[in-house]
């Protein structure tokens, strides 16, 4: 006979973690690209003139990554302790 867990928090499943990893990669290619994309602005801060969409794609960019943080710290709350 299966046993049934008495805790509260679900069972990891394939997907779940599918989805965490790729939310992990994600997290860490935005992180990358912001960093150039700062880096840039600042080449660009010592020449001059910052260009407006740069600082605008850096904005978004960083919005991205606040939700897509956000979203791993759900499921990570959600998930409970391993």
């Amino acid at each position: 006979m299966a046993t049934i867990p008495t805790t509260s928090t679900r069972p990891a499943s394939l997907g779940g973690d599918l989805e965490r990893v790729r939310l992990e990669h994600r997290a860490r290619r935005l992180m990358h690209v912001v960093g150039a994309l700062r880096a840039r602005r600042e080449s660009y801060r010592a020449g001059g003139t910052v260009p407006l969409a740069l600082g605008t794609t850096i904005r978004d960019l960083d919005r991205e990554l606040g939700a897509v943080r956000r979203r791993l710290s759900e499921s990570s709350r959600a998930k409970g302790p391993r």
